[in-house]
């Protein structure tokens, strides 16, 4: 455990600086001394004050849930290709949600031309349940598909994404139709120490945090434009 020799150092660094301040004969050298000593964990509390109270006023003011126009209803949404990978999402999100949610237009998951590596087409198809297996329990459930031409306008989009910077990390999902912006919901966790063997930081508004236990913040974008 990283722990147990970090204990060890830290108290063999104390008793060098208790060693150290004895050897001046003035207590101005001896304080002078002490506080040089002393100077790495001075930096170290201030450092971790600093980066808390940036993560607490960073939850406040863009943290968790945000609406900026109230979505109309509507039982069709697209699910973004970057940020679902699978046709299994689209099944997933209509066994959940269905029948309030009729049609999931998502990305099968394969390309058309394997060739380009930037400039990839992916196909859009629009999933509904197969009428003839609704009586049957979800597990069982049929899906058709249809390939679309190209992903329908007009209709509500869920995407997410993350990004890192500084001692930062933030992630975002968002519910968007016609390229504005209707909803979105941050998850932020700050880092005092990125150290692989021991990361310290704070985070909010993701599904293990307290002030959001248990919500998916992708569920919670859907369900605002559900009936």
């Amino acid at each position: 455990m990283i722990t147990i020799p970090l204990f060890i150092l830290t108290a063999l660094y104390v008793w060098l600086g208790v060693w150290l301040c004895k050897k001046p004969k003035s207590w101005p050298a001896r304080m002078a001394l002490a506080l040089l000593m002393g100077s790495p964990a001075i930096y170290w509390i201030g450092t971790y004050q600093y980066v808390k109270y940036q993560h607490k006023t960073a939850c406040a003011r863009d943290g968790g849930l945000k609406v900026l126009i109230q979505p109309e209803k509507a039982d069709r949404i697209r699910l973004d290709a970057n940020s679902f990978s699978a046709e299994h999402d689209a099944h997933d999100f209509l066994r959940m949600y269905s029948p309030r949610l009729s049609v999931v237009e998502a990305w099968n998951g394969t390309y058309k031309d394997l060739t380009q590596t930037r400039a990839q087409t992916k196909d859009y198809y629009a999933y509904s349940i197969d009428p003839a297996t609704t009586a049957l329990p979800k597990k069982d459930w049929r899906f058709n598909r249809v390939l679309l031409g190209e992903p329908t306008s007009g209709v509500y989009v869920l995407s997410g994404a993350a990004k890192s910077e500084g001692n930062l990390d933030t992630t975002t999902w968002k519910l968007e139709r016609n390229e504005q912006l209707y909803a979105a919901w941050t998850m932020l966790h700050h880092y005092w120490s990125r150290n692989p063997g021991m990361p310290i930081g704070w985070q909010c508004f993701s599904p293990s945090s307290p002030e959001a236990l248990g919500k998916q913040p992708n569920h919670i974008l859907i369900q605002l434009v559900l009936n």
